[in-house]
């Protein structure tokens, strides 16, 4: 019997893990990879205490830590999760485990555009995170596919570093908030 079970390997799933480990509870790590969204991350350069580091080693440190402190691990993928009395049963493709509590760190996965050349550039000029990216992309022209809220949010801040950015709509009208709208509108370079 487990004392957590953490689902998903992702940073927040590899911190739960460190901090479940170093108190010295019986946690369990279940996900079938390790690292989550940021191993498609060519470069971070915004997380604290770190420096200039890609997803893929920045993933490696975390999983290495939470060894350290003696999470354990299961690549597998999670069928079903049970409430059984005061437990928790989860079910897995090639196993089943008890747990007293689940901690769901499932991330998200970006919605992609299905075009050409877009997997082999994730990471090195396609983003899916303009809070995150937008820096790398400091005097260059940037297209923002999208014209809801958050593609206007992201918009908005590749126009503070980029030269220019493009909006990129299937519709000739933006389907944002209007306080948005009115503000891409004041940007000089969008």
């Amino acid at each position: 019997m487990h004392e957590i079970v953490i689902i998903g390997g992702g940073p927040a799933g590899l911190s739960a893990a460190i901090y479940a480990a170093r108190r010295g509870l019986k946690a369990i790590v279940i996900s079938q990879d390790i690292g989550g969204q940021i191993t498609k991350t060519n470069e971070i350069e915004n997380y604290p205490g770190v420096g200039i580091i890609t997803g893929a080693d920045l993933a490696k440190k975390l999983y290495d830590q939470a060894r350290q402190f003696g999470a354990e691990f299961l690549f597998d993928e999670v069928k079903s999760i049970k409430k059984v009395g005061d437990n928790f049963k989860i079910k897995t493709i090639g196993k089943e485990i008890e747990s007293k509590s689940i901690i769901l760190c499932i991330g998200k996965k970006p919605r992609e555009l299905g075009v050409p050349g877009e997997e082999k550039l994730k990471g090195h000029g396609v983003s899916y995170c303009a809070t995150c990216d937008a820096p790398f992309f400091r005097d260059k022209i940037v297209a923002v596919v999208g014209d809801g809220n958050s593609a206007i949010y992201s918009a908005i801040a590749s126009a503070k570093v980029a030269k220019h950015v493009f909006i990129l709509s299937k519709r000739e009208d933006l389907h944002a908030e209007q306080a948005l709208i009115e503000k891409i509108e004041e940007q000089k370079n969008i």
